[in-house]
């Protein structure tokens, strides 16, 4: 289960090494449409997930955690539904160049956003012997959430490409930031020592 044998992620609107069309703009916007895409693809298998999460029968411990329910695995659900349709609305929001409406603190930020409530349902329903139910849809976007994370949501930018610009910035005193420079005074720092 905690495997992650493949990790998906992208370089869209990253390439600002070298490329003087991929502005900070055109990254923060590209960033925000992942995110919201993200959050687009995960609502989907919440929304079937919820459909199928009718059983009334969970762990003591799951009880602790998430409370009394009559449909205590369709309550975690549809929580996860409701944070997903606000991280929907937060970016469209950024997207449309608009203060947004929702808080981040309504929204997925993290992987374990989705994960910690989906594999606490997932481990209730092993103890509860509805293994079937367990390793059916549940367990596959257990497995997506590994595989593509929710990466889309947190990488304000790709952290892997600026490490060389963060690195410099740490030991180098520069009055900017290695986010927000141009590529004219990027090319300087890197090439000519700043």
């Amino acid at each position: 289960m905690g495997l992650r044998p493949v990790r998906i992620s992208s370089w869209m609107g990253g390439d600002r090494d070298g490329n003087p069309f991929v502005t900070s703009k055109i990254t923060q916007q590209v960033l925000y449409l992942a995110r919201w895409k993200a959050a687009d693809l995960f609502l989907n298998d919440i929304k079937s997930l919820a459909d199928e999460l009718s059983m009334v029968k969970c762990t003591p411990e799951f009880t602790a955690k998430y409370g009394e329910h009559l449909e205590p695995y369709r309550f975690v659900v549809k929580e996860l539904r409701a944070k997903l349709i606000a991280t929907l609305d937060y970016f469209d929001d950024c997207l449309a160049n608009r203060p947004p409406r929702v808080s981040q603190a309504d929204i997925i930020m993290e992987d374990n956003q989705l994960w910690e409530p989906l594999y606490d349902c997932y481990q209730s329903l092993m103890a509860c012997g509805m293994r079937i139910i367990a390793n059916g849809s549940l367990l596959d976007i257990l497995h997506r959430i590994r595989c593509f994370g929710c990466h889309s949501f947190t990488n304000g930018y790709p952290s892997r490409k600026y490490s060389p610009y963060r690195c410099y910035c740490r030991n180098y005193p520069l009055s900017w930031h290695w986010r927000l420079c141009t590529m004219e005074r990027s090319r300087e720092t890197i090439f000519l020592g700043a």
